[in-house]
């Protein structure tokens, strides 16, 4: 990994932000987004950090306490409503207040080898979707207004890679080896290259909501 790029449109000058040369603790990115005018990074082994345009801040631990578990990715990064940030990591979520720090496991998942959500999307009702990939049963799940975790379903070894909500309310969510699929709030239907035009069944990329 080299680290955080930077890229103006204007000038099309580079910066390129890594481990010698700023605060940043890992140069192995998994995660990136764009969220109150902070870019908000997930790293591949070490945590969490934020880039304001000038610094960039890592959170690994507070005091001498570890935020985070040894090893711990993070791919999903979103905001919810009320500005709470979520994190996708290894076997559940990360909530970050701007102060605290929340643990959200997924239920039964440390026997699950690798399990880690790799994607995260609000719905119109504020139910954040999740999905994950690396295990032999990577679920689909979601995290209602109340804080409850539900399991939707496991969709056994296919690696969900990223989620999207259309203006129906339906969920999609694209795999690495088995198509794209969508959940209704009831049914899950699959569509691969043996059952629609898709013309492959890999790497699909689920666009946002606005797209669909």
């Amino acid at each position: 990994g080299d680290g955080l790029l930077k890229y103006d449109k204007q000038t099309g000058g580079q910066t390129l932000y890594n481990s010698d040369n700023s605060s940043l603790i890992s140069n192995w990115l998994r995660g990136v987004a764009c969220i109150g005018g902070n870019v908000w990074i997930g790293t591949y082994n070490r945590g969490v950090a934020k880039f304001d345009g000038q610094k960039i801040v890592s959170y690994n631990k507070l005091g001498e306490v570890d935020i985070f578990s040894e090893n711990q990715g993070i791919r999903g990064i979103v905001a919810d409503a009320g500005g709470n940030l979520w994190f996708g990591g290894m076997y559940g979520l990360y909530r970050y207040d701007g102060t605290n720090w929340e643990w959200n496991p997924i239920p039964d998942s440390f026997h699950l080898a690798h399990l880690q959500v790799s994607s995260l999307a609000f719905d119109s009702d504020s139910t954040l979707w999740f999905g994950c990939i690396g295990s032999m049963h990577n679920p689909l799940g979601r995290i209602t207004r109340d804080g409850k975790m539900e399991i939707i379903q496991s969709i056994g070894h296919a690696d969900i890679d990223k989620i999207a909500i259309d203006k129906a309310g339906n969920v999609w969510y694209s795999t690495h080896r088995n198509g794209i699929a969508r959940f209704d709030g009831t049914t899950l239907e699959c569509f691969t290259s043996q059952n629609s035009p898709l013309p492959t069944d890999s790497e699909f990329v689920a666009y946002g909501q606005n797209d669909l």
